[in-house]
């Protein structure tokens, strides 16, 4: 029938087995296959299981518990449209462009991460290049691995980086050409090299950390050289928290970026103790951000 269904448990002379695994080139080359389920119970899926399986047409499901996706596990399967990713923490998935997990999935125009997801396996979506769609991160989201969606070429529109967020691995983004604004979240305190490199569609970037995240020169590439040299960039409006422009300008590596819009407010509090002729006052300042002096409001007993 073409529909291949992978039970959760298989019976040996009158002994129950869980199945955890599908093995290493398992369906590989079986062309006929039209749609594939895969049992819960699955935590990896081994190398070039369905490798070159290119009557897959419908959507394929990575379960919550898989730890492990092999290389090029779904390479070749020409007519998958879509996958839905819901491994929590999954470790290991492909291992470089060459052993993409879905290269030369021509028709994969669509990937939906589950509500659960804490990590995007390094090279889980590289070279998916038929990837249209802007992949949403969802909130549970803590790290993008290395060259999670590199090469994905036509992936178009808003890239968000969710608040939970804290580390971008080199070349996560790496020429997907067609990306027009980036949203950093507010626990980003990492972001690898050329991890937007060649984004050339790139038109806005909002930042929502107050202290500039760590960066390469690389990361943002194709906007600082041009016939060799080092320029600013141009045509790409970088917005950064009112309150911390002054830290981004001073920054070595952000600054090279250019010049920099601001968002929220440009004001801030402080509170202290503070001793005077003997006795202790709590003081709340209110601060713009530029100025040296605020507006201080005392409490406890006037000096």
């Amino acid at each position: 029938s073409g529909v291949l269904v992978i039970p959760a448990t298989v019976s040996h002379e009158g002994q129950s087995y869980t199945v955890t695994a599908i093995g290493e080139r398992a369906f590989s080359g079986c062309t006929e296959i039209r749609m594939v389920s895969i049992p819960p119970t699955v935590t990896a899926i081994g190398s070039y299981a369905f490798y070159g399986c290119v009557g897959i047409g419908d959507p394929v499901v990575i379960g919550e518990d898989v730890t492990r996706v092999g290389l090029s596990a779904f390479y070749g399967c020409a007519q998958l449209p879509a996958v839905v990713f819901k491994a929590r923490r999954c470790m290991f998935m492909g291992g470089s462009l060459a052993t993409a997990v879905f290269g030369n999935c021509g028709r994969l125009t669509k990937v939906t991460i589950g509500e659960e997801v804490t990590r995007i396996p390094d090279y889980a979506f590289c070279g998916a290049d038929g990837l249209s769609n802007t992949v949403v991160l969802p909130e549970s989201l803590e790290y993008i691995g290395e060259y999670a969606f590199s090469f994905c070429s036509k992936m178009r529109g808003e890239v968000v980086i969710p608040d939970g967020v804290t580390t971008i691995g080199e070349c996560a983004y790496n020429q997907c050409h067609a990306i027009t604004s980036l949203t950093l979240g507010a626990a980003v305190d990492t972001i690898g090299s050329r991890d937007f490199y060649k984004c050339i569609g790139l038109r806005t970037v909002m930042v929502r950390t107050t202290t500039p995240p760590r960066m390469e020169s690389s990361t943002f590439g194709s906007w600082l050289m041009v016939n060799g040299e080092r320029v600013k960039g141009e045509g790409v409006m970088v917005s950064v928290p009112c309150v911390s422009k002054t830290l981004y300008e001073k920054d070595a590596t952000w600054s090279e970026l250019g010049v920099f819009k601001t968002h929220g407010s440009c004001s801030f509090t402080v509170e202290a103790d503070v001793l005077v002729n003997g006795s202790w006052f709590m003081v709340h300042g209110s601060w713009l951000e530029g100025s040296e002096r605020g507006v201080r409001r005392e409490k406890g007993d006037s000096a």
